[in-house]
Order: C-alpha cells, then sequence, then structure tokens
C-alpha cells in the first residue's frame, strides 16, 4: 500500500537498528499502521509517513542515550505537532510530558512540515539529562539560525553539565518519505 513502510524500509531509510525499530514499536514509541499492528502471526507490521519520520528523529536520541521512557514522550509530542500540521493522520491523544520551549505545537508542527519538504534550515536543540529532556526549536523562516543554547532556552532552562545535541530536521526528514 502507498504510503506505508516496511520494518526493513524503516531501517533502511533512517539507519536505525533492525532490533531498535522493533523494540521501538513493541514500547509505543512508533506505532504501526492499523492492521497491522499486533495482528498476531503473519501479520507484518507496516508504518505510516508519519512514523517513519518519527523514527529518523527518534535515532539520534536513542543514540544520545535517551531512554525508552522519554523516547515515547518525544515522539507522542512529535506525533502531535505532525497531526497539528496536517500531516499525521492518527490522533493519539499525546500530551506534553517533555519540557519543551518553542512558540507552540502549531508553530513545531510547520517546522517539521518544512523540513520535511526541504525549506530551510530547520534544528532542535536538545538537552538531556536524567530528569528531562529539553527541545529548543529553530527556524530560518525569519531570518539567519544561530544555534546558541544560552538563546534558544529561556533563562534557567539551560544545563551546562547535560547533554547537548543539534539535530537538522532538514537532513532528517528531507525527502524521507520519497
Amino acid at each position: 500500500m502507498a504510503g506505508r513502510f516496511t520494518l526493513a524500509e524503516v531501517v533502511k531509510r533512517t539507519g536505525a537498528k533492525r532490533r531498535s525499530v522493533q523494540l521501538w514499536a513493541d514500547a509505543g514509541v512508533i506505532l504501526g499502521a492499523p492492521g497491522t499492528d499486533r495482528e498476531g502471526t503473519g501479520t507484518h507490521r507496516e508504518f505510516d509517513l508519519a512514523e517513519l519520520r518519527i523514527a529518523a528523529l527518534v535515532v539520534p536520541l536513542a543514540n544520545m542515550g535517551v531512554p525508552i521512557g522519554m523516547l515515547r514522550r518525544f515522539s507522542a509530542e512529535i506525533r502531535s505537532a505532525l497531526l497539528v500540521a496536517g500531516v499525521a493522520r492518527l490522533n493519539v491523544g499525546a500530551a506534553l510530558f517533555i519540557e519543551e520551549w518553542s512558540p507552540g505545537s502549531q508553530a513545531t508542527g510547520k517546522i517539521l512540515d518544512r523540513a520535511a519538504k526541504r525549506i530551510g534550515q530547520n534544528y532542535v536543540v536538545v538537552q538531556f539529562s536524567r530528569e528531562k529532556l529539553l527541545l529548543g526549536w529553530l527556524t530560518d523562516e525569519a531570518g539567519p539560525v544561530a544555534i546558541s543554547p544560552v538563546k534558544v532556552f529561556p533563562p534557567g532552562k539551560y544545563d551546562p553539565r547535560a547533554l547537548l545535541g543539534v539535530l537538522d530536521l532538514t537532513g532528517l526528514l528531507g525527502g524521507l518519505g520519497k
């Protein structure tokens, strides 16, 4: 079926390990397409485009050592933002469990949509500690992007001792579903 991707295709397109994708699907980090998720012997899981994009964003976070529970919360927030942008088809009623500084999920969805369409520069700055995952969304829509954690996060939120990463959303999502 068009717009659906097998586990093998998710692995190939995202660079994730096969076992990781299986674990993420079992744990609810990525959701199988209706009629293919947990349907029993002989039915292979398939994933829609939104879940493929979520998997692509989860790979670098998993490589940073973000625990599965935080990955699940992150994917729920991304799924919600993709829904707002009109990219996802399913609303799973995700609540915001991750502390996030952004202009709101509508703007986050727009940034994710721009990245998927390869429009401009789009980033998420990720700060990870044992207690929280902090996200700051950046785009060049209004001008050049300057990535400075001190300026991305509100005063008092940036912790210089926490692990910090920058994900190039355009690089991760651009052309992924083609």
